[in-house]
């Protein structure tokens, strides 16, 4: 059976956008209108789990292309109609509350249930870390078991045991995990990293008391990565696997979590009044030292990469590099020094030459020249980048604009413009 249109539009759309040498927003426009008049017949009775793989997938074009408030809208239809299909209760003892859906006919269509609902999961998880909304979805009221292995799925055969449930690995960990389920965990890391800052701001009250959850989660979070990182599969570490995109994804997540929630661990230090300081938690000895660690990792990786065009289609893989080139930037301005000048200069090298086809990346660039010139590091650093700022749309923000207040980094400001068209 073939899927629906709106599904065949949506990859026409996604593999147009891989080449500058097609166009993908007529196939883009195209899958919209199949999915939209898809939902308006019969009260939307009709919808199935393709029409959520397909919502999922256009968020990932409408966020390369910098349209971030059609990408967020078009995750949460993908999220309301995973938890009406009850996708997010597929392993239940009783099933779903409402079954809306007949039963699965084999194990290979109860996979590709789990794999869409967790694929919805990490691009709300996503969406939520890159501009600081809440997420869609509880993850205490999951009840869909992690995604079994690519080569059991292929198969359309479980050679495996059951796979872990969410909880489980989160506490366990596991080195039998997928390489799908490997990278939900990471998400869920980066994500939960950076939510850390936003979901705990500091109060005019400011105390230890206050400050109490955020550094219990802290505790909890950092040893969740420590966990990630020691359970990791083999087939998943790096250097060794740098061929494998998995691989490189997962790694890069979990550096860049280390360095998320450092960074908010340190704000949440600095700004605390003088007569509330020593009562507050302190940092570990090396916290500074494994920040600049992550980064370096970051950096390795990403110098070492194969095809290192097709690894930044993934945006997640841009901010990886912008923020281990923060790190370095941040590092020198306070140490008065230039020790990290090299590492930034690849960094933004190598960002520059991507961004000519890559807008998310360019604009990531940008900001990038923008610290340096204001931190006195490089008063030229704007001379990189002209030619991607001739290229970029006027009306749309910066990415990865660092907040004065905690001092945590949005990905993707949602900034209205009055009195322009913006998407």
């Amino acid at each position: 059976m073939q899927p629906p249109m709106c599904l065949q539009y949506t990859v026409m759309t996604l593999a147009a956008n891989v080449s500058s040498a097609y166009i993908a927003e007529p196939f883009y426009r195209r899958a919209r209108k199949y999915l939209e008049a898809d939902e308006m017949m019969d009260d939307g009775y009709n919808i199935t789990v393709p029409h959520i793989q397909a919502w999922i997938l256009l968020s990932h074009f409408e966020a390369q292309q910098l349209w971030f408030s059609r990408a967020s809208i078009s995750v949460s239809r993908a999220v309301r109609i995973m938890q009406m299909l009850g996708l997010h209760a597929l392993d239940a003892p009783h099933g779903p509350t409402q079954r809306t859906l007949l039963p699965p006919r084999d194990w290979c269509e109860l996979e590709e249930r789990r794999r869409t609902f967790w694929a919805g999961f990490m691009t709300d998880r996503g969406t939520s870390a890159t501009t600081g909304w809440p997420v869609l979805i509880n993850a205490h009221q999951i009840q869909t078991r992690l995604p079994a292995s690519d080569e059991d799925y292929l198969a359309g055969v479980s050679t495996e045991p059951a796979p872990q449930s969410f909880q489980d690995a989160l506490s366990n960990g596991g080195t039998e995990r997928s390489s799908f389920a490997c990278r939900i965990i990471a998400m869920h890391l980066f994500h939960e990293c950076i939510d850390s800052n936003h979901s705990n701001p500091l109060l005019p009250s400011f105390s230890a008391l206050d400050a109490e959850p955020f550094w219990m989660r802290f505790a909890s979070l950092d040893q969740g990565i420590a966990t990630a990182f020691a359970t990791m599969p083999a087939h998943l570490c790096c250097p060794e696997n740098m061929h494998d995109n998995d691989a490189i994804v997962v790694n890069l997540q979990l550096y860049t979590s280390t360095i998320c929630l450092y960074r908010a661990a340190t704000s949440r230090v600095n700004l605390a009044s003088e007569d509330d300081a020593d009562a507050l938690p302190r940092l570990p000895i090396d916290a500074n030292e494994r920040v600049q660690i992550a980064a370096q990792q970051i950096t390795t990786i990403l110098a070492m990469a194969m095809d290192i065009h097709t690894r930044f289609r993934n945006p997640f893989t841009a901010f990886a590099a912008f923020m281990a080139a923060f790190v370095f930037i941040k590092r020198d301005h306070e140490s008065g020094t230039r020790s990290n000048m090299d590492k930034v200069n690849a960094l933004m090298d190598m960002m520059v030459t991507i961004g000519s086809e890559n807008a998310m990346t360019a604009s990531l660039a940008v900001q990038l020249a923008h610290e340096l010139m204001k931190t006195g590091l490089d008063p030229l650093a704007m001379n990189k980048v002209y030619g991607l700022m001739s290229m970029m749309d006027q009306h749309v923000p910066l990415l990865g604009k660092e907040s004065e207040k905690d001092g945590a980094v949005v990905f993707c400001p949602m900034e209205k413009r009055f009195g322009k068209t913006t998407h």
